[in-house]
């Protein structure tokens, strides 16, 4: 398919998404979203659920990394 025809497809699938009443990815990708509060709140939360990650991985590394060596002779 050439680019127009992907175009011209979205463009019908995100009409036939709003003229039934259900938005997709198409139709908002096609219109945006006129709530830039929710996103942002969204966005907002995605960073936070990101960090929250990123620290409890560091957790997870930090322990492994001291029940390895806690397993390891003394070499003294």
């Amino acid at each position: 398919m050439s680019a127009g025809a992907d175009e011209k497809l979205a463009a019908r699938l995100a009409v036939e998404a709003l003229r039934n009443g259900v938005p997709n990815r198409e139709a908002v990708r096609e219109l945006g979203c006129n709530q830039s509060q929710a996103e942002e709140h969204f966005s907002r939360m995605l960073d936070g659920v990101a960090d929250i990650f990123s620290l409890g991985r560091r957790r997870c590394f930090r322990r492994a990394f001291e029940h390895d060596l806690s397993r390891q002779p003394d070499r003294a």
